[in-house]
């Protein structure tokens, strides 16, 4: 698994980039959002690459039960004192972390596949976790909507500044940013991340046989138009 995360960067910068793009509300809103169309009010629920569990917080202070799963040990230990009912698994999502066949109603991970290695084997252990009937709701970088070549930009946020480079070559995009949160160099972040994009229809083979794509949105808009071009589609898999 990509490992790009450092403490001011996760805590600082990434909930605004994960803000910006789900229109402006925090991704533990849009996750709720996400349920109440699948009317789902109760159950257990797994937070995929929790984090700092901002967003599971998020779910249980509006009456839901969260656990969470992370690779990093210090986030989790952040996690733990904001939500010390809830369960945590610190492991490589990829990797087999232990859990009960069917524990879970539903998993999410948000703005976290373009950080995966090997999607497949994340699937694999969902296919266990999660019960028949269950949910698995996540986003990922479309290629269909990403052209090859080099793009450079500077970009500007309500707390800092991002100098911005991706290179996109045979379906891999490479992505390398400088943030600027003030005027010491010192305090600058660089962060890198390679990663290889994928279409809907490819997620959807990866998915298969235990999962089937119920729904694909568009922001929080159902529209098929939108599945080629569109660069962050959410995914809603329903398991068999």
């Amino acid at each position: 698994m990509n490992n790009i995360f450092r403490g001011d960067y996760a805590s600082e910068i990434y909930p605004i980039l994960k803000q910006e793009q789900y229109g402006g509300v925090e991704a533990g809103e849009y996750v709720t959002e996400m349920l109440n169309r699948l009317g789902i009010t109760e159950g257990r629920i797994l937070d995929v690459c929790c984090g700092e569990f901002t967003d599971g917080l998020y779910l249980i202070q509006r009456g839901y039960k969260v656990d969470g799963l992370d690779g990093s040990e210090e986030f989790l230990t952040i996690a733990r004192k904001k939500a010390p009912l809830s369960a945590f698994i610190c492991s490589n999502v990829e990797d087999d972390w232990s859990r009960e066949p069917g524990y879970y109603n539903l998993a999410y991970m948000m703005a976290s596949w373009f950080l995966l290695d090997n999607p497949s084997g994340l699937v694999k252990n969902l296919s266990n976790a999660i019960m028949s009937g269950g949910y698995f709701i996540f986003d990922f970088s479309n290629k269909d909507a990403f052209t090859e070549g080099v793009i450079e930009k500077d970009e500007e946020f309500s707390t800092f500044q991002r100098k911005v480079k991706v290179d996109i070559k045979d379906n891999i995009r490479t992505a390398e940013y400088v943030y600027y949160v003030d005027d010491d160099p010192e305090h600058n972040i660089y962060v890198k991340h390679v990663t290889k994009l994928y279409s809907l229809w490819d997620v959807a083979e990866m998915l298969s046989p235990n999962f089937i794509i119920g729904d694909a949105f568009s922001g929080l808009s159902f529209d098929p138009a939108n599945w080629t071009n569109d660069k962050f589609i959410t995914i809603v898999a329903n398991r068999n």
